[in-house]
């Protein structure tokens, strides 16, 4: 996924805003397509750990009871869709 241009324009303005940094546009759109693939990344991984607990029959995970119950509430969801 590409960041359109209105979200750099805006990533360019929190940043200046809250660090007192001006970025330019390509700081900005290189920024911004990193934390696009990045929240991409840990999507698929969660993606993958609701399968898995799914295809378990609700199998503990290694991360413990918080991230279980996480687990528990998505298969939940997906199961309905």
């Amino acid at each position: 996924m590409i960041p359109s241009k209105k979200k750099i324009d805006e990533l360019k303005e929190l940043v200046k805003r809250e660090f007192g940094v001006e970025w330019t546009d390509r700081d900005a759109s290189d920024a911004a397509y990193n934390l696009v693939n990045y929240y991409d990344a840990l999507m698929r991984f969660a993606g993958e750990d609701i399968q898995k607990y799914i295809d378990t029959g609700g199998e503990p995970s290694f991360a413990g009871p918080d991230y279980d119950k996480w687990l528990s509430e998505q298969a939940e969801i997906v199961k309905k869709i």
